[in-house]
């Protein structure tokens, strides 16, 4: 065959063999059927970059009605094919070099400018001379592959920041607890309106600093939730008056909700920090003004739907779009959009933990958070959470803090974090507590067995610990002493007593960092139950 002959398709291939019998008249038919109906792209091409010959799938691969129509339109396959052309370079060194090239995988540019990723295995043909005349071999659309590997790669990387970030929230809230107990007792042991104040502002900074560390818990998915049935058109509609004081009065604020919406399964607060941290992302992106438009829609994601985005299962959806109309984001800042302490905003305007919370919390809750923007073009947020059967549950309130009520019990304390072991002593002896103080799980079994276990009226332990565990040692009190009733607290709680981020039921459990009243309140609670 002699390169420079152009051919509408495979099948019409011009040949200088002379078919002078019906059985290599049949051979060819039945070559030309396997190429023509093959599911992977077949070619020709000559090395100054023209197809000389393709079967359909190659023409449909690259969005071409017809393999004429590609032949025809592409005459420089280097820039016409390849988004980057340098790679076209290294195709005909290996050529060059070793005659074939195997699993080459490169990205190439479709008719309507979109780009996909194949792979190429090829060979070079060369004429009675040796020299190449033309190339030959199979193309493979691995686009799905390539968006698994990458999907996979981001995962492994947002987990192990993940647990960094959940790590250090755990250590940190220890910190806080002790600078949060001491602030308390200081401020009820004030005799001045200066001292009051200057505790106060401890405290209140304190809580900023906890509310820091429940943003890293909820990245983390190491965070304490409680999860509810729930309507998301409930949950938007009591939202609204609170977002439209939110953002900007030259927003508007649109709301589109879908009736018949199925339930799902979520902590309501948290759903509410997904809305919030997205309303304020799209306030700050709209600095001229524009709308806010918040959306919910049923979503059934068929098998079809999955092989475009494997990262949702087939099933049935309740979506929660989030729009604006504001400066949108480069292909780069969607990139590392949930990437924790990742900002656009100037120094001290931002933690860059919002996003990176509203992902946390939406794979928590079983779900995917996804974002289309363009520069100039606006930003929308689709948050998809499962639909659930079921009947929508009331939403307790908060419970009222109360003074704490004394008692006489004995409570065997296992904190290995020296200051909040004492602060936590301190506090429960001034309302009458009999106190066993022990650093680790080991040293509160010796205790226990020294006290006698039967006269342990209350367990309050951490769930992390050296030595032995919370959970370990729980376990083995409850065993030898039924009665006596279990509160663990922790700053995180790597899913040693939280399966999957849920309290298993009747597990009493206090989340660091937390007050003294707090603390003697959930005691008698658990003591009283």
């Amino acid at each position: 065959m002699q390169p420079g002959m152009l051919r509408a398709s495979f099948y019409t291939v011009a040949m200088d063999t002379n078919l002078t019998t019906d059985t290599s008249r049949s051979s060819l038919e039945r070559y030309e059927s396997i190429v023509h109906n093959a599911v992977e792209g077949i070619f020709q091409s000559t090395p100054d970059g023209r197809y000389i010959l393709a079967n359909p799938a190659l023409a449909r691969l690259y969005g071409y009605d017809t393999p004429a129509e590609l032949i025809e339109s592409v005459t420089d396959i280097t820039h016409g094919i390849y988004v980057d052309p340098s790679v076209r370079q290294e195709f005909q060194r290996l050529m060059e070099e070793q005659g074939e090239v195997r699993g080459l995988e490169y990205q190439v540019r479709r008719k309507d400018g979109s780009a996909i990723w194949i792979s190429e295995h090829a060979r070079a043909v060369c004429d009675g001379d040796g020299k190449v005349a033309y190339y030959e071999g199979f193309i493979e659309d691995i686009t799905r592959r390539k968006r698994i590997e990458e999907q996979f790669r981001q995962s492994q990387k947002m987990e192990a920041v993940g647990r960094l970030a959940g790590g250090v929230a755990h250590d940190f809230n220890n910190i806080l607890t002790a600078i949060l107990g001491y602030s308390e007792l200081l401020q009820r042991g004030a005799t001045d309106d200066a001292t009051r104040q200057r505790t106060d502002d401890i405290r209140k900074n304190t809580e900023r600093a906890a509310a820091l560390c429940r943003q890293l818990l909820a990245f983390s998915r190491k965070q304490v939730v409680t999860p509810k049935i729930l309507n998301l058109n409930t949950v938007v509609h009591e939202m609204k008056l609170m977002l439209q004081r939110l953002i900007d009065e030259d927003i508007k604020l649109v709301t589109l909700t879908t009736e018949d919406l199925p339930f799902i399964k979520a902590d309501p607060s948290q759903i509410e920090q997904v809305i919030m941290n997205l309303a304020v992302n799209a306030r700050d992106a709209m600095r001229s003004g524009g709308t806010l438009t918040i959306e919910t829609v049923r979503v059934i994601i068929d098998e079809k739907s999955v092989a475009r985005s494997p990262e949702l299962a087939a099933g049935d959806y309740v979506m929660l779009g989030i729009s604006d109309t504001g400066c949108g984001m480069s292909t780069e800042v969607k990139a590392r959009l949930f990437e924790p302490f990742f900002t656009t905003k100037p120094a001290g305007k931002g933690t860059g933990l919002g996003l990176a919370t509203c992902y946390g919390i939406v794979k928590q809750s079983g779900g995917h958070i996804a974002v289309y923007s363009e520069e100039d073009c606006g930003t929308t947020f689709k948050v998809y959470l499962p639909a659930i059967i079921g009947e929508p549950e009331a939403v307790t309130p908060p419970r009222r803090e109360i003074m704490p009520a004394r008692g006489n019990e004995t409570i065997l304390l296992a904190e290995d974090e020296p200051a909040i072991r004492e602060l936590a002593a301190t506090c429960l002896r001034d309302l009458g507590y009999h106190v066993i103080e022990a650093s680790d799980g080991s040293e509160a079994m010796r205790l226990a067995k020294r006290h006698g276990c039967k006269e342990i009226d209350l367990l309050l332990t951490d769930v992390v610990m050296p030595e032995m565990g919370g959970k370990e040692l729980a376990y083995w009190l409850r065993a030898v002493s039924p009665n006596t009733r279990v509160l663990f607290t922790s700053g995180y709680t790597d899913r040693t007593v939280i399966s999957s981020g849920t309290l298993n039921p009747g597990t009493r459990f206090l989340q660091k960092p937390f007050p003294p009243s707090t603390l003697a309140n959930e005691v008698r609670i658990t003591l009283d139950c």
